[in-house]
C-alpha cells in the first residue's frame, strides 16, 4: 500500500463498540468456564484458609460479571445482526462453542449453592434450582439440536 491509494471505506459497524458486538462469538464463554471453575477450586480446597474463601468470592464475583456482560453482547449482536445467527449456527468452528454458555452458567449455579445458598438462607435454595433447571435445558436442547444442525 502506498501513501497515494486511498483508505478503505469504513462504514459504521467497522469501528466502535458496533465491531465488537459484530464480531463476539460464543467462543467467549470459555473465559467464564475457566473463571467458574478457578472459584470452585478455591472454594472447595482442603485448607481452612478463610482467605481462600474470600478470593473465591471475589473470583465468583468476577465470572458473574463475565457472563452477564457475555451474554449482553450476545443479545446485542443477534439483535442488530439477526442474519449473523443462522451463519454462527452454520459455522463449522463457532458453533461447536455454543456448549460453553451452559458449562460457564453451570459454573455459576455451583458456586452460587456453595457461597450464597449458606449465607442468604433457604429462599436461595430455590432461586439456585431454578438456575440449576435451566441450564440443564440449555444443555440438553444445545447438546440433542447441534449434531443435527450440522
Amino acid at each position: 500500500m502506498t501513501d497515494q491509494d486511498p483508505p478503505s471505506a469504513l462504514t459504521k459497524h467497522d469501528v466502535g463498540w458496533r465491531r465488537i458486538v459484530r464480531n463476539f462469538t460464543p467462543s467467549w464463554f470459555s473465559v467464564t468456564m475457566g473463571t467458574g471453575i478457578v472459584s470452585i477450586l478455591l472454594n472447595t480446597l482442603p485448607y481452612n484458609g478463610i482467605w481462600l474463601y474470600w478470593i473465591s468470592v471475589v473470583v465468583f464475583a468476577l465470572n458473574v460479571i463475565l457472563f452477564t456482560v457475555g451474554c449482553l453482547i450476545s443479545v446485542l449482536r443477534y439483535t442488530l445482526y439477526p442474519e449473523i445467527f443462522l451463519l454462527m449456527i452454520k459455522h463449522p468452528v463457532q458453533s461447536m462453542f455454543l456448549g460453553t454458555f451452559p458449562m460457564g452458567f453451570a459454573t455459576i449455579v455451583n458456586m452460587f449453592c456453595l457461597v450464597c445458598v449458606p449465607a442468604w438462607g433457604n429462599w436461595t435454595r430455590n432461586v439456585a434450582w431454578g438456575m440449576w433447571i435451566f441450564d440443564a435445558i440449555i444443555s440438553v436442547v444445545v447438546a440433542l439440536s447441534l449434531p443435527f444442525i450440522l
